[in-house]
């Protein structure tokens, strides 16, 4: 897997250096976009974290999180109307700690809640 995320950054490396040496007219916005989408998938994951107390707050929750890797955004939902939390988070980290994170706290108990944590499916 290692190889697979440099062999994909190897390829997006030769994509770039031919739309510059093309004389391709590509904005900067467009390749940091890019650039970012493609750290986001290869070197982060997402994770759902559910059944969390409704007293659990964004912090606390990166706070466990960050103790099995670095912590890129946790965001708990909350319901738009109430503003109150709907029990679940999703948390992005590295790819490492992020499945370290998955063994190790899936079932584990916080603020009185058995949490379930597992790789967040994609938007449909």
């Amino acid at each position: 897997e290692e190889c697979f995320k440099y062999f994909a950054w190897f390829t997006l490396r030769i994509s770039l250096s031919r739309l510059i040496c093309c004389n391709l007219h590509v904005s900067l916005m467009v390749l940091i976009k890019q650039i970012h989408s493609f750290f986001y998938f290869y070197f982060f994951m997402n994770i759902y974290v559910g059944n969390l107390s409704y007293r659990v707050r964004e912090n606390d929750l990166q706070g466990v999180m960050a103790e099995y890797g670095e912590v890129q955004s946790c965001k708990i939902i909350k319901d738009r109307e109430t503003n109150k939390s709907k029990g679940f988070a999703f948390v992005e980290m590295d790819d490492a700690g992020g499945q370290k994170a998955i063994e190790e706290l899936n079932g584990a108990e916080l603020d009185g809640r058995t949490m379930v944590v597992k790789e967040a499916r994609p938007k449909a």
